[in-house]
């Protein structure tokens, strides 16, 4: 059981094995910048022709850090990097739309990529969590818009239930 309090290094012991990983990638709404992991976070992956930047942000394991089947995930924005140009929501807050991967097999090397969309979320803003327990084992990518000027880094993070 923690106490609550930051140890000599600043960080939180927590020494239980099986606790919730979160994935955090940084990526940019545009082109990607020296430090992002990915770009054009921004676009509709499935009507695009540029397969090559529009690949899923994370694939989910069959199985929970626990060892019990994934039922789900949650995600969340980020922004807690230093000296990062993030991406501030436009009037209502991001539009977040998750896309999920149904066929990585493309009829050609320009087709778009088979993902088919949930329910975009509005009125999204940093730190607040989400979560679906719709899919398990599968890719995801996700489109963030209604950033002012459409520009700029968000981190994502992903944790598997």
């Amino acid at each position: 059981m923690s106490d609550g309090r930051w140890n000599r290094q600043l960080a939180e012991e927590i020494n239980q094995a099986y606790l919730t990983r979160e994935r955090i990638l940084r990526v940019n709404l545009v082109a990607p910048g020296p430090e992002d992991a990915s770009g054009f976070a921004g676009d509709d992956p499935s009507t695009t022709a540029n397969i090559k930047q529009h690949g899923p942000h994370f694939v989910l394991s069959p199985k929970t850090q626990d060892g019990r089947p994934t039922s789900g995930f949650e995600w969340s924005l980020m922004n807690y990097g230093a000296n990062v140009a993030f991406a501030a929501p436009a009037a209502g807050g991001f539009t977040v739309t998750v896309w999920r991967l149904v066929a990585n097999l493309q009829v050609s090397k320009n087709s778009p990529a088979a993902y088919t969309a949930f329910e975009p979320v509005t009125g999204v803003g940093y730190r607040q969590l989400y979560r679906t327990f719709d899919v398990n084992a599968c890719a995801l990518r996700f489109q963030i818009t209604n950033a002012v000027g459409g520009v700029g880094v968000v981190e994502l993070m992903v944790a598997e239930l």
